[in-house]
């Protein structure tokens, strides 16, 4: 379409708002004269027809022009139409006033938006139409600001103007955020939308882009945060989302996303030991505390309790989410969720705790009582293919203590653990990284960096840089780990099955050696951690089987 603004036109634009005063006949001439010059007639020229044939200006026919002025650019002339719609007695409403908002957000002019925003939501609330809207002008804003500071200014602000309208920032505006944030290397306020975006459920990296996921993936290993990674290599799993191209670009140290993290801890260790050497009265004292120390809360290394500043225990109510994420990560157990479930997760740790603390305290025939037989039918039952092939039932005895504990228990609990346990052995078999760090970024070891790179290679088929296998290699033998160096091993024969990897065989020689100093079957740990060898267990099959119920035979359950 031409532009309006075309010199060429003027004339014509002249001659028609002259003949529209004349009559219909003569603005028909017009329109036709600049049709044979080879103009085509916009928006102006039928507007002056309107007015010949005494037509008015109305909502429609202005939501009509403004939009073609915002698809030629013209600003000047969307915002001139748009106050000669209070001349005419009209009152612009969201339809007429998002082209032109969204026109300045495109431009680059993140001050006239919001303005012109501002200015419509003085005349009352909106809600359908308006949270892309401002997503937009969010979007504009944050693309120019210049500090994390300003661009949670920006987001408050915005987040306000939602609320008033009873509107709920949406996964873009959330992506928006996140995509400021990392531009600014503020990967704290980046993995906080991240996570506002994994509350919402559904599939979460379907608002993420190739860029974005490469970056928060590059920001999160290089800051040495290997939970936060493997949490998100799980979800790409789950998702089937691929590992983009650049975050697996060695870095100028030869690291990618899965070896830059590894080498950081190598290199801290090496600092530390410097560090020890130098001032070996600070080596004492630290040693002579006995706490463990997790994200800077103090725990008891027995009890793995939190303590408060004066050493003692905090209780679950007076706890904030640190606190009670270090007591689960210091107890190897689940750090996802929000403060009402770790709570309660916390507060079963404990009671747990305390029942073998009482069972301990019992006599020795009054824990003998505890443990007395009773009959019970056992069925066992084999599975093949999700079918049922064989089932028996007899009669046994067992020690009662769990079956009391069981029977004590809601058919709707023991329904809901069922489940949860059966589901978590498949994700189990299906996945070598399960769906939540069991682990803090402060305390990963070897065991946990081994996992990572294993699970990358197989769940992901990624292909570790030359550089991030040496690195782990070290990190595993200098922490001793023989069951991380298995891992390594099946994440090297992984690599080796798809035809990569190649300069890794001396590496994978090495290892294997060492792990038979160790007394270790190397090939056959492998076999089992990569679920070569066939399920036997009577139990395993049950849980199979219980899977292609769960779940449809359409799902493909190992065997």
């Amino acid at each position: 379409m031409e532009n309006e603004e075309d010199p060429a036109r003027f004339v014509y634009h002249r001659t028609l708002k002259a003949a529209a005063v004349g009559g219909v006949n003569e603005a028909e001439a017009a329109v036709e004269e600049m049709a044979r010059a080879g103009h085509v007639p916009g928006p102006r020229a039928y507007h002056a027809l309107g007015e010949a044939e005494g037509l008015q200006l109305n909502e429609a026919l202005v939501q009509a022009l403004l939009e073609h002025h915002c698809a030629q650019h013209d600003v000047q002339a969307a915002a001139q139409l748009l106050a000669d719609m209070r001349t005419h007695g009209l009152r612009p409403g969201l339809q007429h006033y998002s082209p032109l908002i969204l026109l300045h957000a495109e431009l680059g002019d993140p001050q006239a938006s919001h303005s012109l925003l501002e200015e419509m939501l003085q005349l009352g609330t909106f809600q359908d139409g308006l949270l892309p809207v401002c997503t937009a002008v969010l979007d504009a804003q944050l693309r120019v600001a210049q500090s994390p500071a300003e661009v949670a200014s920006h987001v408050l602000r915005m987040k306000a103007m939602l609320l008033r309208n009873s509107l709920q920032p949406s996964q873009r505006f959330l992506m928006v955020q996140l995509q400021a944030a990392l531009r600014l290397q503020d990967l704290q306020s980046a993995l906080q939308a991240y996570r506002s975006l994994r509350q919402r459920g559904g599939a979460v990296l379907t608002y993420l882009d190739e860029d974005t996921l490469a970056q928060l993936l590059l920001q999160i290993s290089h800051a040495g945060l290997p939970a936060e990674l493997y949490d998100l290599l799980a979800v790409m799993a789950r998702e089937d989302r691929a590992l983009p191209a650049a975050a697996m670009v060695p870095d100028e140290r030869g690291f990618t996303i899965l070896g830059a993290w590894v080498q950081g801890k190598l290199d801290q260790g090496a600092g530390v030991q410097q560090a020890s050497r130098a001032q070996p009265s600070m080596q004492l004292a630290a040693s002579s505390s006995a706490l463990l120390v997790i994200d800077g809360v103090s725990m008891h290394p027995q009890t793995l309790v939190a303590l408060d500043a004066g050493g003692a225990p905090l209780a679950v109510s007076r706890m904030g989410v640190r606190e009670l994420r270090a007591e689960l990560a210091a107890r190897k157990a689940p750090v996802s969720g929000n403060k009402k479930d770790l709570a309660k997760r916390v507060q079963k740790l404990r009671a747990l705790d305390d029942a073998r603390a009482s069972m301990q305290k019992l006599p020795k025939e009054q824990k003998a009582d505890n443990r007395r037989k009773v009959q019970v039918v056992v069925t066992d039952a084999i599975w093949q293919d999700g079918k049922l092939v064989q089932e028996t039932r007899y009669e046994s005895e067992r020690e009662g203590a769990a079956s009391a504990k069981r029977a004590a228990m809601s058919e709707e609990d023991l329904f809901d653990d069922e489940d949860s346990a059966v589901q978590a052995e498949y994700e189990a078999m299906r996945y070598v990284l399960s769906s939540t760090p069991t682990f803090s970024s402060a305390q990963a070891g070897a065991h946990d960096a081994a996992t990572i790179v294993l699970g990358a290679v197989v769940d992901l088929h990624a292909e570790p840089s030359p550089a991030d296998l040496q690195a782990l290699a070290a990190f595993v033998r200098g922490a001793g780990d023989v069951a991380a160096a298995v891992l390594v091993v099946a994440a090297l024969d992984s690599l080796a099955a798809a035809g990569l990897g190649g300069a890794a065989a001396g590496l994978r020689q090495d290892l294997a050696a060492w792990c038979s100093e160790h007394e270790v079957d190397v090939e056959a740990a492998v076999d089992s951690v990569l679920h070569k060898d066939k399920v036997d267990d009577p139990l395993l099959q049950e849980i199979e089987g219980q899977l292609a119920d769960l779940l449809g035979d359409e799902v493909p359950v190992p065997v």
